[in-house]
C-alpha cells in the first residue's frame, strides 16, 4: 500500500473500526452494493475499504472522521434479492481525504499510512514492560467484569484493539482511542477512560484472528 492509494470509503454512523478486529456488516444500499461488486473482482489483497465514522453535522449535512481504519474485504454471502452480508478486517490506521468518484456513486478517498508495520509487537520479547503493561489490562479486567483469559496467548496490540472495539463506548471516545497511535499509550488511553466514566461490560471482546474463528 502506497501513500495517496485510492480506495473505497465506507462511512457509517457510530462505527470504529480497530486494526485486526471483524466487522460485520448487511449491504443493502444500491451504492454499496456496487462497490462490494467491484472489491471482489480485485486480488483478495486489494479489496481494502476505508471504514470511517461519519458525523451528522448541525445543517444536515455529513463529516467523516479524517483518521480511521483501512480494512479488509475478507468474506461476501449474497442473497437472493442483490443484498449481501459481508466480514471486513481491520489491517492499518490511515488518514484519509475523500474524493468524488466520477464513475461510481459512492466516494472514493486517498490514504496516508500512519504506522505501515502496525502489527510488529515491540513487547514480543516479553519484557519487564510488557508484563507490567498485561497487569494493568488484568486490572481493568477486574473493574470492568470483562471476560478475557490467558491474556499472554494475545498479540498485545489485538488485546489492546480488542478491548477498545468491543466497549460499548460512545464512537468520540472510541476515535480518541484509535487516534492515540503507540500501544502503551493507547492502552494509557483506554484506562483513562474505563476509569472516568465507570463503564461495566459483561460480554467477551472478539479478538481473535479471522483465520481462527473462520
Amino acid at each position: 500500500m502506497r501513500v495517496n492509494d485510492e480506495i473505497p470509503i465506507f462511512p457509517l454512523p457510530n462505527v470504529i473500526l480497530f486494526p485486526g478486529m471483524i466487522l460485520p456488516l448487511h449491504i443493502f444500499e444500491n451504492k454499496y452494493r456496487d462497490m462490494i461488486d467491484d472489491l471482489i473482482d480485485k486480488d483478495p489483497e486489494d479489496r481494502l475499504i476505508a471504514i470511517t465514522c461519519m458525523k451528522v453535522k448541525n445543517d444536515g449535512g455529513y463529516s467523516y472522521e479524517k483518521i480511521c481504519t483501512v480494512g479488509q474485504l475478507i468474506s461476501v454471502k449474497f442473497l437472493d434479492d442483490g443484498r449481501s452480508n459481508i466480514l471486513i478486517q481491520g489491517k492499518f490506521t490511515a488518514e484519509v481525504k475523500p474524493i468524488k468518484n466520477q464513475l461510481k456513486e459512492y466516494l472514493n478517498c486517498e490514504i496516508k499510512l500512519i504506522r505501515e508495520e502496525y502489527w510488529k509487537n515491540p513487547y514480543e520479547d516479553k519484557t519487564p514492560k510488557y508484563y507490567e503493561l498485561l497487569e494493568s489490562i488484568d486490572n481493568m479486567k477486574k473493574r470492568t467484569n470483562l471476560v478475557i483469559n490467558n491474556l499472554e496467548d494475545y498479540e498485545f496490540e489485538d488485546l489492546i484493539n480488542g478491548i477498545a472495539f468491543s466497549f460499548n463506548l460512545n464512537s468520540e471516545l472510541k476515535q480518541q482511542i484509535l487516534e492515540t497511535q503507540e500501544y502503551e499509550q493507547r492502552l494509557k488511553k483506554l484506562i483513562e477512560i474505563i476509569d472516568k466514566i465507570g463503564h461495566y461490560v459483561n460480554y467477551k471482546p472478539n479478538i481473535k484472528k479471522f483465520e481462527e474463528i473462520n
